[in-house]
């Protein structure tokens, strides 16, 4: 990845439906200055929230990854903008809404990658930091695993296991490019079960999905007519998903994460821990491993504007 921080060169205006809200959104991703970081601004109770994209705002893992501040203000849903920042190597962007969530697109992250590359992205002068991986750091829960390992590069490799015809056992390998996150993970959408879908929604939940925005599966087939973009589109967007999540750590990564059967939930358990383990990992001021003398906490902000 570059070594130098970058913004996008314009303002760019995208409206959309919230996945779970099913209400009309609108977002303005605005330009912003180096070693700013990504923040959204959020118009939620006649109040303005500034938030930071920070692995330290998690407040909810179910679904989706929701950033806030804990019985206050929330933004839903911020992983697939997230992983199209992340792939393309955005760092720092005013991400501005006049909702609570993110607009679900068409359950990826392409639409977003195509009107930030229509737009421009420019080069700063600011370096980046990147968080290399000491040593590894491992979490097990019943069958699901995700690890962290040693590695000069931005690596991931996840597998998934359902039992159903069309998904079964999948797994890939990235390494992380922005290459190779526009051609092989960009366009690969949220996926669910018919069955699961509708109870979701009597519980109030994934009130904006559809068939437009998500790949949905019934007890042997497929429901969308156009097919799958990918054959493994399933695995493919669980990294996504990943990718989005692991952008909350504020820096970009060297580091190989291995992933068996996880989600938003143990993604942000395996960063907690890192954050924790602060042997494990420093901050190097380019790839080629200058590293930064004093190695601060990464950084928390949140601001409640009136």
């Amino acid at each position: 990845m570059a070594h130098y921080q970058q913004t996008i060169s314009k303002s760019i205006e995208i409206e959309g439906i919230g996945l779970h809200s099913g209400k009309r959104v609108r977002m303005t991703l605005l330009p912003a200055p180096p070693f700013s970081g990504i923040f959204f601004v959020s118009a939620q109770k006649k109040k303005e929230i500034r938030l930071k994209a920070s692995v330290h705002h998690i407040t909810k893992t179910t679904l989706s990854t929701t950033l806030g501040i804990p019985d206050s203000a929330q933004v839903h849903t911020v992983e697939h903008i997230l992983s199209a920042l992340y792939g393309l190597g955005i760092d720092n962007m005013t991400i501005r809404l006049d909702d609570v969530e993110i607009p679900i697109m068409d359950g990826s992250a392409l639409p977003f990658v195509k009107l930030i590359s229509e737009g421009g992205i420019v080069k700063q002068s600011g370096k980046r930091s990147f968080l290399r991986i000491l040593k590894s750091i491992e979490i097990e829960e019943n069958e699901k695993s995700i690890s962290i390992h040693p590695c000069p590069e931005t690596r991931i490799s996840y597998s998934i296991e359902f039992n159903h015809p069309m998904i079964g056992k999948q797994e890939y390998d990235l390494i992380l490019t922005r290459k190779s996150f526009v051609r092989e993970i960009a366009a690969a959408r949220t996926f669910g079960f018919l069955n699961e879908f509708e109870e979701l929604q009597k519980q109030g939940l994934i009130q904006g999905g559809s068939l437009e925005n998500a790949v949905v599966i019934d007890q042997n087939n497929l429901l969308n007519k156009e097919g799958l973009r990918f054959r493994d589109e399933f695995v493919r967007h669980k990294i996504l998903d990943l990718i989005g999540d692991f952008s909350l750590l504020g820096h970009p990564l060297q580091g190989h994460i291995i992933a068996h059967r996880a989600g938003h939930a143990l993604h942000a358990r395996l960063m907690a821990k890192i954050l924790e383990e602060k042997e494990a990992w420093d901050l190097v001021e380019t790839q080629s491993d200058r590293k930064i003398p004093e190695k601060p906490n990464l950084p928390s902000e949140a601001l409640l504007i009136s």
